[in-house]
């Protein structure tokens, strides 16, 4: 696909410049921000978008754009259509809109990894671009990392419209019964934290009585690492309505299917 953006190509004027998403709390890393948004509909061959309208600087470094025609043996293009999980995800989240997208004739994906950055400006430039998908075609996009599914006027409400990173909209946060323990024992963890070159986070064996204090604790590590905070290994947890003992420790790889990440795993004191 053919991008342009306004004021590069049509005007010999210097662009008006866009707000950064800064990240206050920067700490360099070696990670890698990984960014992906599958995006199915029918497409024209060339991206023009409006700089100003969708907040985008154009398609930044280590971002590739490719189409895939449906149906066809490309599993790129169709794979996540053919699995259960995602498949009844889209079926919960959209379910006016299953039928239409299982028979969408193309999908185009967004995708990259990026290096660790001071500022979230990749992420500004990509919700542009998926903003600009939905108002040129786009029946329903997925965040493979999350397995959120999402139509026009959730897209806008959730990622567009804030302006801003909103990290706690880029991540989910999963809870299962621990296996093999007392059943009111549970797992809390996190899916999407790579797109900002963070860990995930895992905390284990949480008393159902302890529920609301886990999940906050979650959003404040999502937070605080979408804005650039590294945890140190061995880093206690301080929380009034948790119980001491809690302590960081990094853990995994993106080879973890649980993660597709690294992660900081928080276990509940014995």
């Amino acid at each position: 696909m053919a991008v342009t953006a306004e004021g590069c190509l049509k005007k010999q004027v210097a662009p008006a410049p866009l707000s950064s998403w800064p990240r206050p709390y920067f700490q360099p890393t070696s990670a890698k921000a990984l960014v992906w948004y599958q995006i199915y509909g029918h497409f024209s061959d060339t991206i023009e978008i409006s700089r100003s309208t969708y907040r985008c600087a154009g398609v930044p470094g280590g971002i590739e754009i490719t189409n895939h025609p449906r149906p066809s043996a490309d599993e790129v293009g169709t794979g996540f259509l053919t699995r259960p999980f995602f498949v009844a995800a889209l079926k919960r989240e959209l379910p006016q809109l299953a039928s239409t997208v299982q028979s969408a004739p193309e999908c185009t994906i967004i995708r990259g990894e990026l290096a660790d950055s001071a500022n979230l400006d990749y992420l500004r430039d990509v919700v542009g671009l998926v903003t600009w998908f939905f108002d040129n075609g786009a029946v329903a996009v997925l965040d493979p990392q999350t397995a959120v599914w999402y139509d026009r006027p959730k897209w806008r409400d959730r990622i567009f419209d804030p302006n801003a990173a909103v990290p706690t909209q880029h991540v989910v946060v999963f809870c299962s019964e621990e296996t093999g323990v007392n059943t009111n024992l549970f797992w809390y963890h996190t899916r999407g934290m790579r797109k900002f070159a963070r860990p995930d986070i895992s905390i284990r064996n949480v008393p159902a009585q302890n529920r609301e204090g886990a999940i906050n604790l979650l959003n404040r590590m999502i937070e605080a690492q979408a804005l650039g905070q590294v945890i140190p290994e061995g880093q206690p947890v301080q929380m009034k309505s948790l119980p001491p003992g809690l302590i960081c420790h990094h853990a995994g790889n993106v080879a973890d299917p649980d993660f597709n990440n690294a992660h900081v795993e928080i276990r509940w004191p014995k």
